[in-house]
């Protein structure tokens, strides 16, 4: 599996768990954030993220977005937590 950049939506108990696992396996993980203050995105605003948790531009790999959606990236998927736990062998 090639190198994979992961962007969190919305906190919670499942996303959680998933953030822990990949974060073990090693993949990079950032977090969707809105507004000017880069606030994580909640529920309803996860697919009107407008940044990430910190900078990923120099970073290589493919985005893969989780449950949400970032204005001016380009992700290879969009996924559902699930998704995410399975194709990524991660548990939540």
């Amino acid at each position: 599996m090639g190198k994979k950049i992961f962007i969190l939506g919305a906190a919670g108990p499942e996303m959680d768990g998933l953030d822990a696992a990949l974060s073990q396996r090693g993949h990079t993980v950032a977090y969707a954030t809105v507004g000017l203050g880069g606030e994580r995105v909640s529920p309803s605003t996860a697919y009107k993220a407008d940044g990430t948790s910190h900078y990923i531009g120099d970073l290589a790999g493919d985005i893969i977005f989780i449950e949400c959606n970032v204005a001016g990236l380009t992700p290879a998927m969009v996924i559902s937590i699930r998704d995410a736990a399975q194709l990524f062998g991660a548990e939540t």
